[in-house]
């Protein structure tokens, strides 16, 4: 079976391996962490496992949990991760650790963060504690702009404001995306329809840029003024099982360090990550099998890999392997 990419950005999701102190009522996570229990080194584990393939991923996304919430664990994780690799981090943005992360995002190790993804849902700060407790004032959200791009993703309700959260974040340099959830968008239709009722909406005070989407994603881009806007849409489950292919949208690392293609921790989604690993795992190089001190491949064999076709050859022919 074949195994490909549905995405030319995917990413790996890395669930921070400790809970969040907030308790958003429409947080997906918290079953979760009740459920499995963190575990840095199988953390750590998973990403050497994914170091060690060729998957195509591009980017690491670490979120919680509340990744904020132990900036030293949060800085062991992303030291380990491949430096070619972009890195963003989802997060509450706690008002206790601010300084603390600040601090990490000055550093040159933490330099390399490509942009934070703040959770806020509401149309005023006093009103975001009604959800959220512990976070970072609006004050210290755009300070925080003013070194690594920010963005401010806040999930739809029926009772969602969306043009005074527009205006409460305009002129703070950050960018809104505003997401559907995800349990009402069952089919490609619903997924992609260009009359959906919220991209309507924003295009009545914003102005269209354009739109992307893939086979599970679907994100409207305007601008209000200078400032982005985004709507994103998502199916609730991404991985696409055909005849012939697998096709995966995101590669998912659980607090325990499980690895999954897919936002559900089922056996189903953990063999298909195996599988996966297995099929882009990196050509481990060994030495010659048919040498030996009376028939020697002599120093212009050198090695060769796994696949080479060399092993159905029978030997190395010629001068040398040439695997």
């Amino acid at each position: 079976m074949k195994y490909v990419s549905g995405r030319s950005n995917l990413s790996v999701t890395i669930y921070a391996p400790y809970d969040c102190p907030n308790k958003c009522p429409f947080c997906t996570s918290k079953q979760l962490y009740k459920e499995s229990k963190g575990s840095f080194y199988g953390v750590y584990t998973a990403i050497n496992t994914l170091k060690n393939t060729t998957i195509p991923y591009k980017e690491f996304v670490i979120t919680g949990g509340e990744p904020t919430a132990n900036i030293k664990l949060l800085r062991c994780i992303i030291s380990h991760l491949p430096h070619d690799k972009r890195v963003f981090i989802n997060t509450t943005l706690l008002a206790k650790t601010y300084d603390e992360f600040v601090e990490y995002l000055l550093s040159p190790e933490g330099r390399r963060i490509n942009g934070v993804n703040i959770s806020r849902h509401a149309a005023t700060y006093e009103e975001e504690l009604n959800t959220l407790s512990q976070i970072a004032t609006d004050e210290q959200i755009q300070q925080l702009a003013q070194i690594v791009p920010v963005r401010i993703n806040c999930v739809l309700t029926p009772s969602t404001k969306k043009n005074e959260i527009i205006n409460r974040w305009y002129g703070k340099n950050v960018e809104v995306s505003f997401r559907a959830d995800f349990t009402t968008i069952h089919t490609d239709e619903e997924l992609h329809t260009p009359y959906d009722p919220n991209a309507i909406e924003l295009s009545q005070s914003c102005s269209y840029v354009e739109h992307t989407g893939c086979n599970v994603c679907d994100t409207v881009i305007f601008k209000h003024d200078n400032m982005n806007v985004r709507y994103h849409r998502g199916k609730e489950h991404t991985l696409i099982v055909r005849e012939k292919e697998i096709e995966f949208n995101d590669i998912v690392v659980f607090p325990d360090g499980t690895i999954s293609l897919d936002w559900d921790n089922n056996t189903i989604n953990r063999t298909h990550a195996q599988n996966m690993i297995d099929y882009y795992e990196k050509p481990t190089v060994t030495s010659c099998p048919y040498y030996d001190s009376y028939h020697s491949c002599g120093s212009s064999c050198g090695t060769i890999t796994r696949y080479s076709s060399f092993y159905s050859r029978g030997g190395c022919g010629g001068g040398g392997c040439g695997g």
